[in-house]
């Protein structure tokens, strides 16, 4: 949540992290963050970034096999571009989650309704909404 905190956090603003950044800055940065649509942007780096180190967990333990002659990968620039793929298309998978955020939090916030379980069903809606996307896009690569 930290890379997504700052990755969102910065694009507007140059980098948290410069010497002539100040604390107010940093909290004006974060600020705007409490936007449905900026929300919503913050969300999906999140859960892309979580889906693409899920993966890679598991992944990670068979690719690295995978590389050399008469094997999935020919070299180990053909398993960086994979990787990148991997990071790319986890990115793309998560766009379904950013108008459902946006119109969830939206919602909950004109309501007063920003609870501890209503972010828990959230979260279970969302990934659940990203996890039928990948099974969409495995079927369509293996039709």
């Amino acid at each position: 949540m930290v890379e997504s905190l700052v990755s969102v956090a910065v694009r507007d603003e140059g980098s948290l992290f410069g010497s002539t950044y100040k604390a107010d800055e940093a909290w004006a940065s974060l600020r705007k963050l409490a936007s449905p649509a900026s929300f919503a942007v913050l969300v999906r780096d999140f859960i892309a970034r979580l889906t693409r180190e899920h993966l890679g967990y598991y992944l990670s333990r068979t690719l690295p096999a995978q590389v050399g002659q008469s094997r999935r990968f020919q070299s180990l620039q053909d398993h960086r571009m994979f990787e990148i793929a991997l990071t790319l298309h986890c990115r793309e998978a998560s766009l379904i989650v950013e108008q459902f955020t946006a119109d969830w939090y939206a919602k909950r916030t004109f309501e007063g309704a920003l609870t501890p379980k209503a972010a828990s069903g959230f979260v279970h809606a969302a990934f659940k909404k990203v996890r039928d996307e990948l099974c969409v896009r495995g079927d369509m690569v293996h039709a």
